[in-house]
């Protein structure tokens, strides 16, 4: 068993956010018979899995050439004002390269994601940057 301040520091929370969460009965931990706060294995690993399958929305950017880096920085801005706006919990991926490059870095962590069913919306600035559940499988498979 845990105490507040260790398992708030294993799964990456402050002690008062597991008290806020006791007090919503999100997560009620075991009393001690000095009534002091114990969690669980069970309750860790109930925690961890839940945060693994969190779903978060992704704002890709590209450009296709290193000088066009000002036009990414402002891509990257507008995304981020745009999903923050929408209060949604997001990242932001981005590349220089060209759109028929499958190679690139983001792109390929941005196909991570989707392969593990972490990404709940995908933001796209764009027309040239988006991709046919075809080309996406395809660029997968490689």
């Amino acid at each position: 068993m845990y105490s507040v301040g260790k398992f708030a520091k294993m799964i990456g929370v402050s002690p008062d956010t597991l008290r806020n969460w006791e007090k919503k009965k999100k997560l009620i931990p075991l009393r001690t018979e000095g009534n002091q706060r114990r969690y669980t294995i069970e309750q860790y690993n109930q925690i961890m899995q839940i945060k693994e399958n969190k779903r978060i929305s992704i704002g890709y950017c590209r450009v296709s050439a290193k000088h066009q880096k000002d036009d990414l920085e402002r891509q990257i801005n507008l995304m981020e004002l745009f999903i923050a706006s929408r209060g949604e919990e997001f990242e932001i991926i981005n590349d220089i390269g060209s759109g028929i490059n499958y190679k690139k870095k983001g792109l390929e962590k941005l196909l991570a994601l989707i392969s593990k069913n972490r990404v709940n919306t995908l933001y796209i600035l764009h027309k040239d940057q988006q991709f046919s559940f075809k080309e996406l499988r395809n660029i997968m498979v490689k």
